[in-house]
């Protein structure tokens, strides 16, 4: 994968991922995120149950200067699922919502009826937030989280009547799309 600089030092250091999942054999199978940081130092982090698993996306998500990796977990007709991968003090771990005992999963993709998207933005108040967005027939479904260390914390969510016309608008696209960092792929 691309260098990234997992740890905030200003040095790159390598992120890949270990996987026994194959089109040829095709099924649920760990897979293992490996850092080799530019200090010498390597960390893992195991993912369990993954399908058709790829470092998908980086980015200093939460503004701390260090990058978090998105790795697909699953793929599904038309959507993707992905966690976030982050260095909490000296180990990997997937980032989670405050009190959840599961990963965080991002769905991204969708079809006619249904899209999945997520952004990363900085509020007026210049605080680093993920916007999980959600398209469902007829409604569209904004949660905002606000990042407390590598936890998110739901700050606030919208409902809006969905209309045609706003297949139109240019950002209609978060609703099928990941806004934030860099694609790996």
């Amino acid at each position: 994968m691309d260098r990234v600089d997992v740890d905030g030092d200003g040095k790159m250091d390598t992120v890949t991922l270990e996987t026994a999942w194959s089109e040829a054999s095709p099924g649920n199978t760990d897979s293992t995120v490996k850092a080799a940081l530019a200090t010498g130092k390597a960390l893992s982090l195991t993912l369990h149950d993954t399908f058709d698993p790829a470092l998908a996306l980086v980015a200093d998500a939460d503004g701390d200067h260090r990058d978090e990796v998105f790795v697909r977990v699953w793929l599904g007709a038309s959507t993707e699922f992905w966690v976030i991968v982050a260095l909490d003090g000296d180990q990997l771990v997937t980032v989670r919502e405050k009190g959840a005992t599961d990963d965080l999963r991002l769905a991204v993709g969708g079809s006619v009826t249904h899209g999945d998207g997520f952004e990363c933005r900085t509020s007026t108040g210049g605080e680093h937030e993920l916007v999980v967005k959600s398209f469902q027939q007829t409604t569209l479904n904004d949660t905002v989280y606000a990042w407390q260390g590598k936890t998110l914390v739901k700050t606030g969510s919208s409902v809006t009547q969905f209309r045609e016309d706003m297949r139109n608008d240019p950002n209609f696209s978060a609703y099928y799309s990941a806004r934030c960092g860099q694609p790996t792929r």
